[in-house]
């Protein structure tokens, strides 16, 4: 009754953190997720339910964690956190990950009355924070609700994504697990 929504390796290499939306908290589990070691307090009154972070990333030691508005994120470095912003911002974040070469990908989730836009966003440092950079429409239905991603390495540097759809327990609604090839970084 947590409503898990973000996954990303502590940087530290402590264990896993994960987001849980509707309760505003982060915890970070020990590497096999035998127990919880620290429990954060995002603020509960800070974003209605069902709204809060949606994506988590670690960047050069510190934990990203993006809000499902869009716009922002909180960089958590240590005890300290601080609300970055972030530029471009066009729809809804429902996840993100690193995909190597200092690179991130957030899932953009537009809904609109017919249903969903998806599409595959990069989130690039700036001098200041971060802003959305090339987008990639997603052909999927009207009614598929993207809500994850996960980067495998492949040999040669190129990566392969994977996506999932999240049926919200809806039919029609669906849910579907996408492979998608992805090229090597920039060098």
């Amino acid at each position: 009754n947590r409503d898990s929504e973000a996954l990303v390796r502590d940087p530290q290499g402590r264990g896993w953190w994960v987001a849980f939306e509707n309760r505003h908290e982060l915890w970070l589990y020990d590497p096999l997720f035998r127990r919880a070691h620290q429990r954060i307090a995002l603020g509960k009154g800070r974003w209605r339910a069902n709204r809060g972070i949606e994506g988590a990333l670690a960047d050069r030691g510190d934990l990203l964690l993006l809000h499902e508005k869009g716009d922002s994120l909180i960089r958590l470095r240590g005890q300290r956190a601080r609300q970055v912003g972030i530029a471009g911002a066009r729809g809804r974040i429902s996840d993100a990950a690193a995909i190597g070469g200092g690179e991130f990908i957030a899932i953009e989730r537009r809904p609109t009355p017919l249903g969903f836009r998806n599409a595959l966003v990069i989130l690039e440092r700036t001098g200041s924070g971060y802003r959305f950079g090339r987008r990639v429409a997603l052909p999927l239905g009207p009614l598929d609700n993207l809500e994850a991603v996960a980067v495998q390495p492949l040999p040669g540097g190129k990566r392969q994504l994977w996506l999932m759809t999240d049926d919200n327990f809806q039919p029609p609604m669906r849910t579907l697990l996408i492979a998608l090839d992805w090229p090597a970084p920039r060098q």
